[in-house]
């Protein structure tokens, strides 16, 4: 065997051994991260907690110093995404369907609510997603029709309780006002812009790490 066949040989081994390298850090990191990151988008748009992104997994990636692999500038965003976004948007979540939706909504109730009776086929309005929207969406109180609004508890809306000629759409709108005056609201929307648009800025990066 000549020089030159040794020379290719020796060459093509080692792109062979490269790309196996490539293949192997892809399927070990960069996939999972990629795959959390999109299916977290979606939560996060939807108001949603991220349970799709494993924080433990990244910090056994840490320890393990996997996250060594990545670049610099990409494993920063990453990381910010696990150590500091995340878990301040997960924070705001809290705050506001353990303290700020009930606050607003018991409030409320006590002024334009009527008491009823328990029925299996009532559902309260999703009025944590609805109230946390950057804008009024109806829609994000997954509610049938607004003959039917249920406030808090066995509370419901009294039309006959608003303000002179306020309809139900009205007083959805008054809602949505009220909480945009809130810390605990303002706070959300602000921790699930920053984590949506890092995760998105970071998923562009991580795609170009992704071999099959």
């Amino acid at each position: 065997m000549g020089v030159y066949e040794l020379l290719l040989n020796h060459v093509s081994g080692w792109l062979k051994d490269r790309s196996g390298k490539k293949r192997e850090r892809s399927r070990q990191i960069f996939q999972p991260i990629f795959e959390q990151f999109q299916t977290a988008i979606v939560e996060v748009r939807n108001i949603q907690r991220p349970d799709a992104l494993d924080r433990e997994w990244w910090k056994r990636l840490k320890l393990s110093a996997g996250a060594e692999l990545i670049e610099l500038g990409l494993r920063n965003q990453i990381a910010n995404v696990y150590e500091n976004l995340a878990p301040r948007y997960d924070e705001a979540f809290l705050e506001v369907n353990g303290t700020a939706v009930p606050m607003l909504m018991r409030r409320l109730a006590e002024h334009f609510g009527t008491l009823r009776q328990y029925s299996p086929s009532y559902s309260l309005p999703k009025w944590w997603r609805f109230l946390s929207e950057d804008n009024v969406k109806r829609s994000a109180l997954d509610l049938p029709n607004l003959n039917d609004i249920q406030l808090w508890d066995l509370l419901f809306l009294d039309i006959s309780k608003l303000p002179p000629g306020q309809t139900a759409e009205q007083f959805l709108t008054m809602c949505w006002d009220e909480a945009v005056e809130m810390p605990e609201f303002r706070d959300l929307k602000e921790a699930r812009r920053n984590l949506s648009r890092e995760m998105s800025w970071a998923l562009d990066g991580i795609r170009k790490h992704i071999v099959h």
